[in-house]
């Protein structure tokens, strides 16, 4: 009988230090995709990111509003763009916002790395100014290169929004597939250096596509 005893008992010890073994590696999976995601923080905005560290599959709630939510008009205050926006979004203004950006406040992550919408000045970066006279589309399709996360491009649509502004609607990918977002640049024709840069972390696709079809450009 205690011969049987001890066998349980070694039993239980296997089966503890297998379970031990699974969860520490699991916890160095996840904190090297954690890592890589905050690698592609680094962009052009320096600590104001489009791109997300927070690990996007893990938001499987989405902002989204009712049909009778009223939307507002919300204008940049150093470029010339607006768009509309649902009074029950949240958008918040940077400190030290010389890209205009507006950043979404909605659950657990950072309005700093929940950029909604900003400028891409090419003027401001020399490594960028190579796209001021060329074909937009040429900026869209290199943009991931300053990131060591992500590999390219996986989809990219041309369209036009309702104020005639053309733009380009992006899913870029990283090593184990595309990142759980899209980006959305628009090109401004009478000012070559400016790309609108739009991203879409948290929002329901219904929200974030009326937003996109609302952006203009207001010279005057």
């Amino acid at each position: 009988m205690e011969h049987h005893v001890d066998i349980g008992k070694r039993g239980v010890v296997l089966l503890n230090t297998f379970l031990f073994l699974c969860i520490f590696i699991l916890i160095i999976v996840v904190g090297k995709e954690v890592v890589v995601r905050k690698q592609q923080v680094r962009e052009q905005y320096g600590n104001i990111s489009h791109i997300e560290p927070t690990v996007v599959q893990q938001q499987p709630v989405k902002f989204s509003v009712d049909k009778d939510v009223h939307w507002k008009t919300l204008k940049g205050e150093i470029y010339p763009y607006s768009f509309l926006s649902p009074e029950t979004l949240t958008l918040v203004r940077l400190p030290e916002n010389p890209y205009d950006i507006y950043a979404v406040s909605w659950g657990n992550i950072a309005p700093s790395s929940n950029v909604l919408i900003g400028i891409d000045n090419l003027n401001n970066n020399e490594a960028l100014k190579k796209y001021i006279s060329t074909p937009k589309i040429t900026y869209v399709e290199n943009w991931w290169k300053q990131f060591s996360g992500l590999t390219g491009v996986e989809s990219l649509t041309i369209f036009t929004n309702k104020n005639g502004l053309k733009g380009y609607k992006v899913k870029y990918g990283k090593a184990n597939g595309p990142v759980g977002y899209d980006d959305v640049f628009f090109e401004v024709e009478s000012e070559p250096h400016i790309v609108i840069h739009v991203s879409n972390l948290v929002l329901d696709n219904t929200v974030f596509d009326r937003i996109v079809d609302s952006i203009a450009w207001n010279d005057n």
